[in-house]
């Protein structure tokens, strides 16, 4: 910028009035804060600026990419083992359940076999005991007829002899 655009601008006072003087010269004031050799070290200062709010926020950004990845990693990590480890505590109660259910079969299959051979020996026992009231009661009647029998022939005999001496 010119040294009489300078003054020119400055003037002998500045001006309070709107008059059309007053705004050319606070138009031309605006325009010269705004000239090439102010706006040029403003413009790279506010890229200086931008570049670094830029790269901060990118380092930000991949710092913040960088925690949460690992903390997904060591949740999932973590839910994996969980999931492990609750799914060996389930295989662990399904064996024993499943061992506890055999024990159980096997002693009621015992139990079964034990009571099918108590009902057996009860039953052949009564068998046996019907058996021996049987003999014992046609055994009695056996010889309750060979009494009645021989009565019946001592009657008879003495019945033929009380008649034989009439």
């Amino acid at each position: 910028m010119n040294d009489d655009l300078k003054a020119y601008l400055e003037g002998p006072a500045p001006l309070s009035d709107d008059s059309y003087t007053a705004l050319q010269r606070r138009a031309l004031d605006e325009m010269l804060k705004l000239s090439a050799d102010i706006v040029d070290p403003l413009e790279a200062q506010l890229e200086t600026q931008f570049e670094a709010a830029r790269t901060k926020a990118e380092n930000q950004f991949a710092e913040d990419k960088q925690r949460i990845e690992k903390e997904h990693r060591e949740q999932s990590e973590q839910s994996r083992q969980q999931h492990e480890a609750r799914t060996q505590d389930i295989r662990a109660e399904f064996e024993g359940q499943l061992s506890k259910a055999k024990v159980d079969a096997q002693t009621r299959r015992k139990n079964v076999s034990q009571s099918a051979v108590d009902l057996e020996k009860k039953a052949e026992t009564q068998l046996q005991e019907k058996i021996m009231v049987a003999e014992f009661v046609g055994d009695g009647a056996a010889t309750k007829y060979k009494q009645t029998k021989l009565e019946t022939k001592t009657v008879a005999e003495a019945a033929r002899q009380h008649l034989d001496m009439l």
